[in-house]
């Protein structure tokens, strides 16, 4: 478990849609979620995007402590108080970016354990499709309505050339 402690770690959600061809070592972690053993979060980003893939992230950092003695459960109820957050709806990976271990001065054997992370998405869109936005949209029909909203914006200027050009004014300064 010390790998766990370590910045770069990356989490993953068990129902997680995968690249094709990439293969992940992943072990269990805390419910649904799964700690990857083989790849650290800039490894793993290099082969989502050589597959064709895209592993967002959330610029934002969120960040849980905890009091304890043992440094594996501590950090596994860090890390589960920031699941527990809400955003795990959305996203599908979780990045430690930071993780602090410090003894109170008067009680040695009492720690206290900081996780920082950032929020990531494996997807194979580039366009980001958060969690609340898949249940009724796929990719395929999100792809269709910006194809649609920019033709639509295009067909006002195409009506009004053709209109022009039937009426000889194209090609002239009116």
């Amino acid at each position: 478990m010390a790998d766990e402690f370590e910045a770069g770690t990356v989490l993953i959600k068990s129902n997680t849609l995968m690249p094709e061809g990439l293969k992940l070592e992943a072990g269990p972690f805390v419910s649904d979620w799964r700690v990857v053993k083989d790849y650290d979060a800039y490894g793993l980003d290099r082969a989502i995007q050589e597959k064709g893939w895209t592993f967002f992230f959330l610029r934002e950092e969120t960040e849980a402590t905890v009091f304890g003695t043992n440094e594996q459960r501590m950090f596994r109820r860090t890390v589960s108080r920031i699941l527990a957050r809400g955003k795990a709806n959305n996203f599908n990976c979780l990045e430690i970016t930071k993780v602090s271990s410090v003894g109170a001065p008067r009680f040695p054997w009492f720690r206290y354990l900081t996780v920082s992370a950032q929020w990531r998405h494996i997807q194979k869109s580039l366009l980001f499709i958060s969690g609340k936005q898949r249940p009724g949209l796929n990719t395929e029909r999100a792809s269709i309505s910006v194809v649609a909203r920019i033709a639509s914006d295009i067909l006002p200027f195409s009506a009004r050339t053709h209109e022009r050009a039937a009426a000889g004014l194209v090609g002239s300064k009116e």
